[in-house]
């Protein structure tokens, strides 16, 4: 079973980029602490709410780590933040492997520790520079589109950022993380 997930995996459709999503996502990846021996990334292909983060003390104390937000943001992010949208390939400095929704299907369920120990073993075997798996919300953006937010769920716990677009690049200003692990 664990091969028919790896060539679903590997042979899966590349979807078209939202090109500034993308950068967004490409900029909050590559800011992760990655240590040298990691060779790939594996991303949820389908955003995530986040489990608990939709009316929750993490959603706001997320927004109150980057206040103020500039005009619109905060607006624009809670009107986007509970899709379930395609994420596009993503331009990172490390391979980015994005878990694409015939992959998912193939998934047992429930997914248990247990199951994701399993998995994770497998993949460093196959993979042994794979840095754990990787959800994304979807991107907010605030009235002028100069700036961006964004929920990142990653091994090391859960972290909103706050990017601002100077001179056509997208830099992070703030991060708040929420949630340890």
């Amino acid at each position: 079973m664990f091969l028919a997930i790896l060539a679903n995996l590997l042979s899966a459709p590349v979807q078209l980029p939202d090109s500034v999503v993308a950068r967004v996502y490409a900029v909050v990846l590559d800011s992760l602490h990655i240590d040298a021996g990691t060779t790939s990334l594996f991303v949820y292909g389908r955003t995530v709410t986040g489990v608990g983060h939709v009316d929750d003390s993490d959603y706001r104390n997320g927004v109150r780590g980057l206040s103020p937000l500039p005009e619109g943001l905060q607006d624009d992010f809670e009107a986007r933040r509970t899709a379930r949208s395609i994420v596009p390939p993503i331009p990172t400095r490390v391979p980015t492997l994005l878990l694409t929704d015939g992959l998912a299907a193939t998934l047992p369920r429930p997914m248990s520790a247990a199951f994701w120990e399993e998995m994770r073993n497998r993949f460093q075997d196959l993979f042994p520079g794979l840095w754990g798996m990787i959800g994304v919300s979807p991107v907010g953006f605030s009235t002028d589109r100069q700036w961006a937010m964004v929920m990142v769920d990653h091994p090391m716990g859960t972290v909103y950022y706050l990017l601002a677009l100077r001179d056509g690049r997208w830099v992070i200003t703030r991060s708040a993380t929420v949630r340890e692990v």
